[in-house]
């Protein structure tokens, strides 16, 4: 589940965290509600940014917490 301030916040568009499958069939060809008309452009044609997840060791990271590409550490 998102939870709202961390993940999902009101310049985060259902689409761009992930979750168009909450917004109901009708809903997705009416459209009709607040944000409608952002909505239903990013699900046709694909929102500019998308919420991703990781799966860390330890404490979960959180916002301002600094993640590292392994990669890039090691020189490789």
């Amino acid at each position: 589940m998102c939870l709202y301030g961390q993940d999902l916040d009101e310049d985060t568009s259902p689409v761009e965290a992930g979750l168009s499958w909450v917004i109901g069939k009708e809903r997705k060809e009416t459209g009709g509600f607040i944000g409608a008309d952002l909505v239903l452009k990013h699900l046709k044609d694909g929102p500019p940014r998308r919420r991703v997840g990781f799966i860390v060791e330890g404490a979960p990271a959180r916002r301002e917490s600094l993640v590292f590409h392994l990669r890039a550490l090691c020189g490789v």
